[in-house]
């Protein structure tokens, strides 16, 4: 019978270990859950001027009028487009426009429709429709008041300033040429928002 010394943990090892084991955990899972909700607005943004810059180059390809607008039901036949965007936390509709800009009529081809994110991930938006002319230059002579010009994209954190001096929202802005771009700097966020255009 071998009565030689046993190699194991010894139980104040075991807890050692499970000391530091917690300390990395308790550190990176809220690092890791910080990463994914970032990444997940930022697609949605993302998502929302990819649309945008396909909408501009198929009114530019096809030489028509290319309406974008706000939709809470993007997927129904034929989608209803919100005149304000209130309501629709990101659902969007793009369309070839052959007649009426505020809606998309029977035998008019709908190029993309995007589902809102879901989640906790809302938009706040100015306006529920972006008309783009044949050459693909954002109208406002067509649904008065109520072209986008800015998005804000928030979820549950609102907007404060995350590490470097980012904000937690994206702001997308709409610019006449029919060109969007998303900012995610806190400061020029915040010079932007305000006047009931902010996070809820």
């Amino acid at each position: 019978m071998n009565t030689g010394s046993q190699k194991g943990f010894s139980l104040l090892e075991m807890f050692m270990t499970l000391i530091v084991a917690g300390v990395i955990l308790g550190i990176g899972v809220p690092n890791l859950m910080e990463f994914q909700r970032n990444n997940a607005i930022s697609g949605a943004a993302n998502e929302f001027v990819t649309a945008v810059f396909a909408a501009r180059s198929e009114s530019v390809k096809r030489g028509l009028p290319v309406t974008l607008c706000a939709s809470a039901d993007p997927l129904a036949d034929p989608p209803v487009c919100a005149p304000t965007g209130a309501g629709t936390n990101g659902g969007f509709v793009v369309w070839i426009d052959d007649a009426n800009p505020t809606q998309v009529d029977a035998g008019e081809a709908v190029l993309q429709r995007i589902q809102a994110p879901g989640g906790t991930i809302g938009v706040v938006m100015d306006g529920g429709y972006l008309a783009l002319g044949s050459g693909g230059f954002a109208r406002d002579d067509v649904v008065v008041n109520t072209r986008m010009t800015r998005l804000l994209y928030c979820d549950d954190r609102g907007r404060r300033v995350a590490s470097g001096g980012r904000s937690t929202a994206r702001l997308i802005q709409v610019l006449m040429t029919g060109r969007a771009e998303v900012l995610s700097d806190a400061d020029l966020i915040a010079a932007r928002v305000g006047g009931g255009f902010d996070c809820p």
